[in-house]
């Protein structure tokens, strides 16, 4: 399409105004470093779990009554060998009447670390840490800053959360008060703007905040740059076919760990999780962009409702109501950004199912362009933000870097390196002159978003 071609030659044109390496370090001086705080994305921080009250009166060979705190995700022990009680921890109660969020009965879950950035960096602490790919987050990233003078614990921080929850529950649990009051302890000990740095639903996560939590003068004073990295800011394919028929191992090798626990199980699992409705396929990109075919109907973003009750599981639209108005219209966060995304990888679209709809996985799955997990329909959101903002913005695909991959690219890191470096502050806090130019124009007047042509 037309605005695919303008939009990478913006991108070629202004590729060279982050390129270069910043020469900054830790020494201080002239080119001092703006701290980072990283925010992870869904299932990228570890989480523990404790036992509040005795759930079951018999003690299994998996699972004992205990009120100290153990590594729930992820415990590879745990969900090969004892799935059932392990799932059990992680699913969260839904109370319709109050549209509110709670652990199961008996159990506390918390995402530990905060603050620190190693619940972050590798979310295993046993035999998965030698699957890398599976389990490493952050790692590379913190490794890479860390030879550049960075010190983890002070310039360098993480802001884990509990990833089952979207943005008003966690504001509700304290989550945004507490990042907060973090952004500005980083602040107050550096001396310098704080520079965001979230992946995936981490961008979202980050974006409530920037939009709904705090105002313009603390912005101006605390934030240096907002890195969103694959942002997943109007969902996935991948999670409507997990609500609709459950998780799929083969397009998540993750998910292999939960091979013994029952699909029933994983599916209720699955549902019961706020965040799996904040990041399903949203109006604003999708349109009417069919999702969801079966041998009798077609489902769309607007036919959600339908699709649940169809389903049988009204309450899924109920769920997804809940979550509708966070972060709604995406307004642009008004600080300087750097949205970042991978590109041309197949990735889950639309998902066509056979007569056993919906008890099995699809027949046919076909893809779309994306990271492999966020579609660039997706991912292109945040453009809209290049004509509603004065700050600085900039955004760059990368062709065939993953979801996962752009946490270990050395081309991210070095763009997110030229901008800590705050010998390019000046530039940094004005609008970016190419973005803003008649091709920037072009490229926009040629996407649709939601109330528009």
């Amino acid at each position: 399409p037309l605005y695919v071609a303008l939009l990478l030659r913006a991108v070629d044109l202004i590729a060279a105004d982050t390129s270069t390496s910043s020469g900054c370090s830790a020494s201080g001086g002239t080119n001092s470093l703006s701290p980072i705080l990283i925010i992870p994305g869904f299932r990228a921080s570890q989480l523990e779990s404790r036992d509040v009250a005795s759930w079951s009166a018999e003690c299994t060979l998996c699972l004992c009554y205990s009120e100290e705190w153990k590594t729930l995700w992820i415990n590879a022990y745990w969900f090969l060998f004892c799935g059932s009680d392990a799932l059990r921890h992680l699913t969260l109660d839904y109370d319709p009447a109050t549209d509110s969020y709670a652990n199961a009965s008996g159990v506390e879950v918390r995402a530990p670390g905060f603050g620190e950035t190693g619940s972050v960096e590798n979310l295993a602490n046993d035999f998965l840490q030698t699957f890398t790919d599976m389990v490493n987050a952050f790692e590379d990233m913190v490794d890479y800053f860390e030879d550049r003078g960075y010190e983890v614990g002070k310039t360098i921080r993480a802001a884990p959360y509990d990833w089952r929850l979207a943005a008003d529950q966690l504001e509700a649990r304290g989550y945004y008060t507490a990042l907060r009051l973090l952004a500005e302890e980083m602040h107050r000990d550096s001396g310098e703007k704080v520079t965001v740095v979230a992946h995936s639903m981490g961008g979202p996560v980050a974006l409530h905040f920037l939009t709904s939590v705090v105002d313009q003068e603390w912005k101006d004073k605390h934030i240096n740059a907002f890195f969103a990295l694959s942002g997943s800011w109007a969902g996935s394919g991948k999670a409507l076919m997990n609500v609709v028929s459950g998780l799929n191992p083969n397009l998540m090798p993750v998910y292999h760990i939960f091979t013994m626990i029952g699909h029933e199980q994983m599916l209720t699992f699955v549902r019961s999780l706020q965040t799996t409705y904040w990041l399903l396929p949203r109006p604003a990109a999708w349109g009417n962009t069919v999702l969801v075919s079966t041998p009798s109907k077609n489902y769309t973003t607007n036919q959600y409702k339908e699709l649940f009750t169809d389903i049988g599981f009204p309450e899924g639209y109920t769920k997804y109501i809940g979550i509708s108005d966070i972060n709604d219209g995406y307004p642009a966060p008004n600080v300087p950004v750097y949205c970042l995304y991978g590109s041309g990888i197949p990735t889950p679209q639309s998902f066509v199912y056979g007569s056993t709809f919906p008890w099995d996985h699809p027949d046919t799955i076909l893809m779309g362009e994306g990271d492999d997990t966020i579609n660039l329909v997706s991912a292109r959101l945040c453009l809209k933000w290049g004509k509603e903002q004065s700050q600085r913005f900039y955004t760059q695909e990368f062709p065939g870097l993953s979801h996962t991959g752009i946490l270990k690219s050395e081309a991210i890191f070095k763009q997110i390196e030229a901008v800590t470096c705050l010998k390019n502050s000046t530039e940094n806090s004005q609008p970016n002159k190419h973005l803003n130019s008649i091709l920037f124009e072009d490229v926009m007047n040629n996407m649709c978003f939601e109330g528009q042509g």
